[in-house]
């Protein structure tokens, strides 16, 4: 039979443990908004491309990562990858208004 000490104590490590998955969650949130952030920095400073179309390019490879076991491992190289695909549309986009402007 458990005493009120056992409760209390049983209480607390739960409380401390919650308190870990937390603090380890919100660490794990600041690091995807970083690599966000630098990517989205990184590519708007090389390309014109509308802002919008990177934020949608972030946010699809945010939602793709989170659908892994592994979002923090996943997370860049979606991001990278679908960020180059805006880029590169971009590019041929102005390729394409370029020529037929002449």
């Amino acid at each position: 039979m458990h005493n009120n000490k056992t409760k209390k104590v049983e209480i607390k490590s739960r409380h401390t443990f919650a308190n870990a998955c937390l603090t380890s969650y919100q660490k794990f949130i600041a690091q995807i908004e970083r690599v966000k952030g630098s990517i989205l920095v990184e590519f708007r400073e090389k390309f014109d491309a509308n802002k919008q179309l990177f934020d949608l390019a972030i946010n699809e490879a945010e939602t793709l990562a989170w659908k892994t076991g592994y979002p923090q491992l996943v997370f860049p190289t979606l991001a990278m990858e679908r960020v180059q695909a805006v880029a590169g549309w971009d590019t041929g986009q102005k390729v394409i208004h370029q020529n037929n402007s002449v």
